[in-house]
């Protein structure tokens, strides 16, 4: 019975995983980006790992 009852909730919860998941994707997406421009702007590396060093 609890087995069934899990796998009810694991479907309804489902959804929200793939949201989950969805948002990762997207965030790499833009860590990618944001990674890549600091690339092209060496100002905005240094900074950004000066930022770093502070943390």
């Amino acid at each position: 019975m609890r087995a069934a009852w899990s796998l009810t909730q694991f479907l309804e919860n489902l959804p929200s995983a793939f949201e989950i998941l969805d948002r990762i994707r997207k965030n790499a997406k833009n860590a990618k980006l944001a990674y890549m421009l600091s690339l092209i702007s060496p100002i905005n590396s240094a900074a950004s790992i000066k930022l770093n060093v502070q943390h």
